[in-house]
C-alpha cells in the first residue's frame, strides 16, 4: 500500500511505501487508489493482522516439520546406527 503525499497535474503522484517507507514519484496510471484515507488506513490494520496470522502459521507449521524431522532422526540413530556400531564391535 502507499499512501499519496501530492498529486500533480500531469497524472505524477508522490507516495510513500508503507512496506519499506520509501518515498516517491510515479505516473498514478501505475496504481489503484482503493479508498479513502480512513479506509485506506482500516485496510492496513486489516492486512497486517493477516500477515501476522500467516506468519504464525508457517512458524507453527515449521516447528512441527523440524520436530517430525527430529524425530525420524531419532529413530534412524536408535533402529540403524546405534545397532551397526554394535555389530561393528
Amino acid at each position: 500500500m502507499i499512501t499519496i503525499c501530492q498529486e500533480e497535474e500531469g497524472g505524477w503522484w508522490e507516495g510513500t511505501s508503507q512496506k519499506n517507507g520509501l518515498t516517491g514519484w510515479f505516473p498514478s496510471n501505475f496504481v489503484v487508489r482503493f479508498s479513502h484515507v480512513e479506509d485506506d488506513v482500516m485496510i492496513g490494520n486489516e492486512n497486517e493482522a493477516i500477515r501476522q496470522s500467516y506468519r504464525q502459521q508457517l512458524m507453527e507449521s515449521l516447528v512441527d516439520k523440524e520436530r517430525k524431522f527430529v524425530e525420524e532422526l531419532e529413530t534412524f540413530q536408535h533402529d540403524y546406527l546405534i545397532k551397526l556400531e554394535k555389530e561393528q564391535m
